[in-house]
């Protein structure tokens, strides 16, 4: 089961992500796009993290970024829509009407999700590619540290270093992944210019590596 009070940090977290997404105008700004396709990956990582991907709050969530972008970009009220299905997520939470929280995110289910990463690195779609091959990797990471007790680490880094030092991986492994996390931090950061299409490459095949080699035996 996963901790409850770690996801509804999270929760709060892209809730308040989202609120700062909505435009005052009818579409997102083009500044704000890559942030909101960013914030958009993340819910579909975290909605299958907690939920079954036929449940109804996992299905909703996809159904509102789905039908986000319309022929004038990112309307506002698909923003507000899915801010709002989040904050009834919340609710559901808290009042205890949401009774099964799935915690066993499968290796298939990670990868699957790769590959729409490694579909935009093959038609060379560097931004698209980062975007979701980031939000990937940091779901990975700190599902391996939760299952190795790492759980008080609100940074990236922080876990990967406990985990080198508790013997979950070793110092080379710690240094790779620190390097993936550097890639994510840059497209997290929109600093397209710090990184290039192989350096996506790299971030997906480490985190394929990350899959089939920890997660899986979880």
């Amino acid at each position: 089961m996963i901790d409850r009070q770690k996801t509804i940090e999270l929760l709060a977290e892209l809730i308040g992500q989202g609120e700062r997404l909505v435009p005052t105008s009818t579409f997102v700004q083009p500044e704000s796009v890559r942030e909101c396709q960013y914030w958009f990956a993340r819910i579909a990582t975290f909605m299958d993290r907690i939920s079954r991907q036929n449940s109804f709050f996992n299905q909703e969530a996809r159904h509102l970024i789905s039908r986000s972008n319309r022929g004038g970009g990112i309307y506002f009220e698909d923003i507000e829509r899915l801010v709002g299905h989040l904050l009834s997520l919340r609710d559901a939470i808290n009042d205890g009407l949401l009774i099964k929280m799935e915690n066993e995110v499968t290796a298939s289910d990670f990868s699957d999700f790769l590959d729409h990463a490694r579909s935009y690195y093959d038609d060379q779609q560097k931004i698209q590619g980062a975007i979701i091959a980031s939000a990937v990797f940091e779901d990975a990471v700190r599902r391996m540290g939760e299952k190795n007790g790492i759980t008080n680490r609100d940074k990236l880094e922080g876990i990967i270093n406990a985990l080198k030092s508790s013997g979950a991986i070793t110092k080379t492994e710690a240094k790779k992944l620190k390097y993936y996390a550097g890639i994510r931090n840059s497209a997290l950061h929109a600093s397209w210019d710090e990184f290039d299409l192989s350096a996506v490459g790299d971030l997906i095949t480490g985190t394929q590596h990350l899959i089939d080699n920890y997660l899986a035996a979880l």
